[in-house]
C-alpha cells in the first residue's frame, strides 16, 4: 500500500470536497427549481371517490386525452376514496380535452358502477401538477 504524505492527502481531500460540492449544488438546485411553464409535461393528481354509490370502492380509473394513449390506475385498497397520480407529456399550451371514467365495485356482491367526466388537462402556472378530484 502506498503511503501518501500529508500534503498529498490534503490535496486529494480538497479535490474530493470540491467534486462533491460540484455534484451536490446542481442536484439541490434541480430539486427546488420551478417547472418551465413552456413544458408540455403535466402530472394529474387528486382523489377518486365512490361515495355516491352505497358500499362501493374505486376499482379502476381510465384517463383518455384526445389523440393520446389511455392511461389507467387500478385501485386495490378497500377505501371509499383513493389517491391517484398520472403523468402526461405533449400537453399543448391551450390544454387538452380528456375523458375520465371511474369504475367502482360494490364490496359485498361485486356489482360494478361507473361514472365519467370530461376535463381539460392544462399546464399549471406554477409547477407541473394539476389537481382534480372525482366524486
Amino acid at each position: 500500500m502506498r503511503n501518501f504524505g500529508i500534503r498529498t492527502k490534503k490535496t486529494i481531500g480538497s479535490a474530493m470536497a470540491v467534486a462533491a460540492l460540484g455534484f451536490a449544488v446542481p442536484v439541490a438546485a434541480a430539486g427546488t427549481a420551478q417547472a418551465d411553464p413552456s413544458s408540455s409535461r403535466v402530472t394529474l393528481s387528486g382523489t377518486v371517490s365512490c361515495g355516491r354509490f352505497e358500499n362501493a370502492v374505486p376499482e379502476r380509473m381510465t384517463v383518455t386525452p384526445r389523440g393520446q394513449v389511455t392511461k389507467a390506475v387500478n385501485f386495490v385498497d378497500e377505501e371509499t376514496t383513493q389517491p391517484y397520480l398520472l403523468a402526461f407529456t405533449g400537453i399543448p399550451a391551450t390544454g387538452l380535452s380528456t375523458n375520465v371514467r371511474i369504475t367502482c365495485v360494490d364490496i359485498d356482491d361485486g356489482t360494478p358502477f361507473t361514472y365519467g367526466r370530461t376535463i381539460t388537462i392544462s399546464r399549471p402556472a406554477v409547477g407541473i401538477v394539476q389537481s382534480v378530484n372525482f366524486a
